[in-house]
This record gives C-alpha cells, sequence and structure tokens, in this order.
C-alpha cells in the first residue's frame, strides 16, 4: 500500500496543468532608437490568463505620457489601450503567450518590441520614449 501511495504521488507531481500553447509571432523590421522596456514581474495568479500594469514616460525628463497609445497583438489576438492622464495603462485576463508591443505617442518615436508572457504572470511595464 505505502509503495502505491508513492507511486500516485509520483505520478500527481508529473503531470503538468497548464497547457502548453505556442504564440509563434514576427518582429517586423523597425529602426532602433533609444527607449527603455522595464519589465517587473511582480507576482502570480492561479489563472492561466495575465494582468499587465504600466506607465509611459518621457525618458528624458520622466514626464508622464497620457493618451499614449499601447497595443499587444499575439498570433491570435489583439488588444489596445490609450493611457490615463498620469500615463498609466492595464490589461487584465489577457492570454499568455509572444506578443508584439506597440507604443505609439505624438511627437515620440514608435516602439516596438516583441515580449511574452508566461501563465498567471501579474507584471509591470515601464515604458520610457524619446521625442523625434
Amino acid at each position: 500500500m505505502k509503495y502505491l501511495a508513492v507511486i500516485y504521488v509520483c505520478f500527481l507531481m508529473s503531470c503538468k496543468a497548464e497547457p502548453q500553447i505556442s504564440h509563434d509571432v514576427e518582429l517586423p523590421q523597425a529602426p532602433i532608437y533609444q527607449s527603455t522596456f522595464e519589465i517587473e514581474r511582480i507576482g502570480i495568479m492561479d489563472t492561466v490568463t495575465v494582468m499587465i500594469n504600466g506607465e509611459i514616460i518621457n525618458l528624458n525628463n520622466s514626464a508622464e505620457l497620457p493618451r499614449a497609445k499601447v497595443e499587444l497583438t499575439s498570433k491570435y489576438n489583439s488588444y489596445f489601450q490609450i493611457c490615463q492622464s498620469k500615463g498609466e495603462f492595464t490589461f487584465e485576463h489577457i492570454p499568455h503567450g509572444k506578443y508584439i508591443a506597440r507604443i505609439d505617442y505624438e511627437g515620440y518615436k514608435t516602439i516596438i518590441d516583441s515580449i511574452e508572457f508566461k501563465s498567471g504572470e501579474i507584471v509591470k511595464l515601464k515604458i520610457g520614449m524619446v521625442n523625434e
């Protein structure tokens, strides 16, 4: 009976509840500008989706950039937000996977970069942009 319990526990530990989904997204060719894209993984949820909070600032003087546009595009989905008055944005419960992030603000150089989110992550993004 002891051996049966040990085998059962080993079997349970080897099973993964998380599906393995491949989101292959090609990064478009874009000029490289000086900018920052800081990612801080601040927690994990008991879910297969991702929660993202972020802010967009001027890289030179740390000024907030209200009404900046943030778009996350995967092979299967696209999500869009316009930043609030302090340059803040939130994406709640989006599927995990690889995304292309595109950040636009009038008078600033567009940022295009790839990012991958893992299942259940709570992520904080801090994005610094430079003037054209």
